[in-house]
Formats: C-alpha cells, structure tokens, sequence
C-alpha cells in the first residue's frame, strides 16, 4: 500500500502530533554526516537502526537513544529537526512497543 505525504500528514495531525519548536539555523541542521561518523562521534553500530550506545559514550554526551533511518525505506521519517515522521515495521504493533523514549533521529538518502 502506498499512501502520499499529505494523507500521512493528516493522519499524524489527527493523533495530535506538533512539531516541536527546533531553534538550530538551518546550516547546522542541513549537514550531511556519514552513519560511521556518527558511529565514531556517539557510539553505536554505523549499520543498526536502533545502535546500541555504551553507557561510557551516553555519560560523555548525553544520548542514550538514537535512530539511523534510511529514507529510501522510509520516505515519511523526519527530515526537518522537530517535525513528526513515520517508522514503517512488517512486524505488527503491540503494547510493548509503546515509548516514551526521546529518540535523536538521523536520516540519510
């Protein structure tokens, strides 16, 4: 199935899901890092989804939860700082993958 971007949009919005007020200028924001340099810089799997981060590297720099997307497999992740996105799974949802979690998001082309 394949749904366009403002059907998705307006579905975010209907479970009431704002953008966050992101004050970084847009040339810090817009630049482009490898996955191994984030790999090197805050730990973790440069191919993982979800990288594991050491408590040594989450002690140095405060990021404990971090997703690598991928927008060729998820078109509708976020890609401005703040706004909301969407995480496709073939595995069906379930309580347990509720969170609170404040994931820092990174998504490459």
């Amino acid at each position: 199935m394949e749904l366009d971007a403002v059907t998705i949009r307006k579905r975010i919005d209907k479970i009431g899901c704002p953008a966050i007020n992101v004050t970084l200028p847009k040339d810090v924001w817009s630049q482009t890092v490898s996955r191994q340099f984030l790999s090197i810089t805050y730990g973790g799997s440069p191919q993982d989804v979800f990288p594991t981060i050491s408590p040594a590297n989450v002690a140095r720099h405060k990021r404990e939860n971090s997703m690598l997307f991928s927008l060729l497999l998820h078109p509708d992740a976020p890609q401005i700082p703040g706004t909301p996105g969407v995480w496709y799974d073939s595995c069906g949802f379930s309580e347990e993958d509720q969170s609170d979690k404040v994931y820092h998001c990174f998504c490459s082309n």
